[in-house]
């Protein structure tokens, strides 16, 4: 018997429980008793253990490490002491389908056989310490094996310890098919628990459904995945790596057109991603990558996401196809391109997602909140803090006809402007950015307008604004005919206090007449609709459609004429000579304060004014800059 005993041990070192005694009245069956120890092998002496448990109670194992030299199944209970290891021999397959105790400690060894576990197991939690070796630093292979455990129960939970974990987890394509469970995964706490990257082109957490599949039928397989209260932290990349640095890293497969243009069924990625700390890849500006972010899912359904922390990666939250997913309380920060990005698919709720980005790189689209092709998500108690080189706070993007962005609604939160300093030579900036075919999105929050700001002398202050909403038109190509894409039928009503210099402000497009932006000023409880430039070379008779514009007459040869409407509480317009003297007329015998009844006001080359109708039949001046004069 003794040769089936790795590593000689006393009796006293190696009964934690009483030996001889077989304790049939606890209902403790010590392994070690000579009613089984006397059997021939290892093997025999766990069989027979296990067969005296199998009415009630558990079986024992005190420290040693076990040969088994041939195939056992055992059902009983089984609780094995600090130090006990069991090996299986060459080619060996020990299978527990009861239930298992033991510490986080070394206890299966692999090493030249197999430990299984059945779907009908009473193990209540895995260890990865169970298959980490004495000695070893990284886990990587112990992941391996404590996952493969995982796939053959019903989802007993992987339970991390309170220690930093250096290791990549892999989940098997084959995992698990909705609903049975899936991947789960726990740790003691986002500040106690940490699970660390090997390095950048290997996640901390990886699932890839677009690698070729193991047999399965690959448009059925779902996958849930759970992974709950601890920090996961990727590493540094050298200036050389290139290939995938996400952090946390799930691609299904429905939901992109690229992955299965025929497909129907696809394979959706579920579940919970709950009380997580996740720093990304820290990568310097020569690195380049195929996707770099703290959390990249592919194809997820009906996820939640709640209480989230994100930082330092491309993105700090990806949504890729799918719908459905619940994100609450989800804070990111530090990122090089943004906070939230969102293709494709829809139907997300966010409740208080908190942005605080600054852009790390050059080039590329940089924004809090990014929606490409993507519609009916809604975001309440929304708020961002724009940091240096963002070039929009929002930016809804759409680039294809045959996927509009919208009815996306955003409620309740705060834009605050992409600020940067007189050393960035870039002007592409907006608050809100709608670009393409986006319809029927709608805003109801505060903003404030992106600027330049010259740090160099102090008190900082605003040197250059930038628009606060700008809509653009969006080509799409197809079959070789390219299409214009036009934003249409978008609300903004934003409230603010800070929009101080009012050219330019509010850019409507090509489209201005189907798109309304609402500007309220917080400090007077005074609304007003702006909108885009409008170029006037020749007279022109203002339409009340055409309220909240700005005109100007760029290209004229000579003094430009606009006559203005009848004057009713609520209208406004704004004027810029841009390339000689502009005439604002008044409709027939009404007045524009400072001047007679009936008289033009007239604005030099270089100027600007906003008129405001405050009581019906007359116009104010609220704005305006170079000298103003009036009709004699």
């Amino acid at each position: 018997m003794a040769d089936h005993i790795l590593g000689a041990v006393t009796a006293s070192a190696t009964f934690e429980v009483a030996a001889p005694t077989l304790d049939r009245g606890g209902a403790v069956y010590n392994v070690k008793h000579p009613d089984f120890w006397g059997q021939p092998t290892v093997a025999d002496a766990f069989e027979d253990a296990d067969a005296a448990a199998a009415s009630g109670g558990y079986v024992y194992v005190p420290r040693g490490t076990y040969l088994v030299n041939r195939a056992v199944t055992l059902s009983a209970n089984w609780k094995f002491a600090p130090g006990a290891v069991v090996k299986p021999d060459t080619g060996i397959t020990v299978t527990f389908t009861g239930g298992i105790e033991a510490s986080p400690a070394y206890l299966f060894d692999e090493s030249i056989g197999t430990v299984a576990f059945t779907t009908d197991t009473r193990i209540r939690e895995l260890y990865v310490e169970w298959w980490q070796a004495p000695g070893q630093s990284n886990f990587t292979a112990a992941f391996v094996k404590v996952v493969k455990a995982q796939a053959s129960t019903r989802s007993v939970p992987i339970q991390l310890q309170a220690r930093t974990y250096i290791g990549g987890i892999v989940i098997p394509d084959n995992l698990y098919l909705f609903p049975r469970g899936g991947f789960i995964i726990r740790g003691m706490g986002p500040k106690a628990t940490t699970l660390q990257s090997v390095n950048a082109a290997t996640p901390a957490i990886a699932y890839d459904a677009t690698v070729p599949g193991t047999g399965f039928d690959t448009n059925k397989l779902h996958l849930s995945v759970t992974i709950e209260n601890m920090s996961i932290n990727g590493r540094y990349a050298a200036p050389t790596d290139a290939g995938n640095a996400d952090v946390v890293h799930l691609r299904g497969l429905r939901g992109i057109a690229a992955d299965l243009p025929n497909d129907t069924v696809g394979r959706r990625v579920y579940g919970r991603l709950r009380d997580l700390w996740i720093s990304g890849i820290s990568t310097p500006l020569e690195a380049t990558y195929s996707t770099a972010n703290a959390i990249l899912i592919r194809a997820p359904f009906a996820m939640e996401i709640e209480n989230v922390i994100t930082e330092s990666s491309d993105w700090g939250l990806r949504l890729e196809g799918g719908s459905n997913c619940s994100v609450i309380h989800f804070n990111t920060m530090n990122n090089s391109f943004g906070g939230i990005y969102i293709e494709e698919g829809g139907s997300h709720t966010f409740v208080r997602p908190r942005i605080e980005d600054r852009n790390k790189l050059d080039s590329g689209i940089t924004a809090c909140f990014y929606l490409k092709d993507s519609g009916a998500n809604t975001f309440f108690g929304w708020g961002n803090e724009g940091k240096g080189g963002l070039d929009y706070t929002v930016f809804l993007h759409g680039t294809q006809a045959s996927r509009p962005v919208i009815n996306n609604v955003f409620l309740g939160g705060g834009v605050g402007g992409a600020n940067t300093t007189l050393a960035d030579t870039r002007t592409d900036f907006a608050t809100i950015l709608i670009k393409g075919h986006c319809f029927n999105n709608y805003f109801r929050t505060g903003a404030q307008r992106p600027s330049k700001r010259d740090t160099a002398s102090p008190p900082v202050v605003p040197t250059t604004y930038y628009d606060a909403v700008r809509l653009e038109t969006e080509t799409e190509t197809l079959n070789g005919v390219t299409t214009t894409l036009t934003p249409r039928h978008n609300h903004l009503h934003l409230s603010y206090t800070d929009f101080a210099d009012p050219f330019p402000m509010v850019n409507l497009g090509p489209d201005p007449s189907s798109n309304v932006v609402e500007l309220v000023e917080r400090n007077v409880g005074k609304k007003r609709v702006l909108g885009r430039d409008v170029a006037k070379t020749a007279a022109h008779t203002l339409k009340e459609y055409e309220v909240g514009l700005t005109f100007n007459n760029s290209g004229a040869a000579g003094t430009t004429t606009f006559t203005l409407p009848a004057a009713k509480a609520g209208m406004e317009y704004s004027f810029l000579a841009a390339a000689a003297a502009v005439r604002v007329d008044p409709a027939g015998s009404e007045s524009i304060r400072g001047g007679g009844a009936g008289k033009y006001l007239e604005i030099p080359a270089g100027g600007g004014a906003t008129l405001r109708c405050v009581a019906d039949g007359s116009w104010e001046i609220f704005l305006s800059r170079g000298t103003l004069t009036f009709e004699p």
